[in-house]
Parts: C-alpha cells; structure tokens; sequence
C-alpha cells in the first residue's frame, strides 16, 4: 500500500522569501518502515537527510518540482526549495 504524505517547503527567489508550499510524496509501507527503522537506528536529527538514501531522493525530487512548476506558474526565474530541516505536516 502507498501512503500520500504531505511535506511542506519554503520558496525562495534568490534569497527572498516567496511563500510556502507543500509537495506530496507517495510513499510505500516499505519505506515508511524502513524510515522508521532508520531513525530508530539513531538518526534522528529532525532533517530529511537523515532518512534512507531513496526515500530522501524521492521527497527532494518531490518538493524541487513542486517548485519548479510554482516558479513556472509565479513567472519566477531563480528558484531554490528548502526541505532539508522539514518534517512531515502534522495533520495528516
């Protein structure tokens, strides 16, 4: 089973302050486990690297196109989102 998990990001147009804006990131049982085992394993900073490598790849490439295609929709040139110190929204 896949869970759709929220993640919200911080868009920034060079170093200004746009908005923020969530990113959903379909995640499987597997992983959500093997997220679980991971940061029970002593990696839990709070930041998304400190996830397993595909699940960190996954949630960064879910939240670096949600911001390309808000830029896109803004009519914004530069664009850089900010996950990394994120967590999942609480009110899932």
């Amino acid at each position: 089973m896949t869970h759709k998990i929220p993640f919200d990001y911080d868009f920034l147009s060079g170093e200004d302050y746009v908005d923020t804006f969530v990113a959903y990131v379909n995640l499987s049982d597997k992983q959500i486990k093997e997220s679980g085992d991971f940061i029970a394993d002593g990696h839990f900073t709070g930041e998304l690297v400190d996830l397993p490598g595909k699940v960190f790849d996954k949630i960064r490439d879910a939240i670096l196109d949600d911001a390309y295609k808000m830029a896109r929709k803004m009519k914004i040139g530069e664009q850089k989102g900010t996950g990394e110190c994120l967590a999942p929204m609480e009110d899932v």
